[in-house]
């Protein structure tokens, strides 16, 4: 597909049942060949609204310590719920954009006492470590540092972004493994000991996905690696298992 045209892609998807699409692909069929318009990608923001809803209703007031416990607590098996608590410090996040505004220390209290091993529990480490994050507005040398003086397009790459990690992160609550989930989770549904050995793991990097040869490449370190492990190979020839 990277050799293709556009007007190629386009005849090539205009017959799938991607609805959000169909417009654009549309209308480079009737003759306009560039969207000099801004595109916004669509993300399932809306899908969580009503558990988005619950939390800045409760979350505001910062009140009831146990309500709020027995909410996030609740998300470990709603995906959506999942998301919509990472939606709203997302949404506090956002402040930072604004000049003179300050870490809320209350709520940063809260996530880092009250809070922590409830959202530990649901989020595993990453998923506590980001929102934390977001409560700080990172550190002043990440690419996640927001500054006043950004542009829009500048804030609505880091919100898209960060959008699409929660997004994956959100997949934890779900009873089972998922391909988005894979990429930050292993089969367990936790964080893995070393994400470079987990991405390693399930995919060959420079591949495409579901490539026979990196299909195969997989499988040939695998079986290696199970023999090293098991001293079926000898030390010595290991270097077999670094060229695969």
């Amino acid at each position: 597909m990277s050799n293709s045209t556009l007007n190629e892609i386009c005849e090539r998807f205009l017959q799938h049942q991607v609805l959000w699409i169909k417009p654009l692909l549309n209308r480079i069929r009737q003759g306009k060949n560039e969207i000099r318009e801004e595109i916004i990608m669509p993300t399932p923001l809306f899908d969580g609204r009503d558990g988005f809803l619950r939390f800045n209703a409760i979350f505001n007031e910062l009140d009831d310590i146990n309500q709020i416990r027995a909410l996030i607590n609740e998300c470990a098996q709603n995906q959506s719920l999942m998301y919509s608590i990472y939606m709203w410090f997302l949404q506090r996040y956002c402040q930072f954009h604004s000049p003179k505004v300050q870490a809320d220390e209350n709520l940063l209290k809260l996530v880092r006492t009250d809070w922590k091993q409830s959202l530990l529990t649901i989020c595993e480490p990453i998923g506590y470590e980001l929102i934390v994050s977001l409560c700080t507005n990172f550190t002043p040398t990440s690419y996640f540092h927001l500054l006043p003086t950004m542009s829009k397009n500048e804030l609505h790459c880091r919100l898209l972004a960060l959008n699409i990690t929660i997004l994956c992160l959100s997949t934890r609550s779900l009873p089972q493994s998922t391909y988005l989930g894979s990429l930050l989770f292993n089969n367990q549904r936790q964080m893995p000991v070393s994400y470079i050995d987990h991405i390693q793991s399930i995919c060959l990097l420079g591949f495409v996905f579901g490539d026979p040869v990196a299909t195969q490449m997989l499988d040939v370190r695998a079986r290696i690696q199970e023999r090293l492990d098991t001293g079926r190979i000898v030390r010595q020839n290991s270097f077999i298992y670094q060229c695969s």
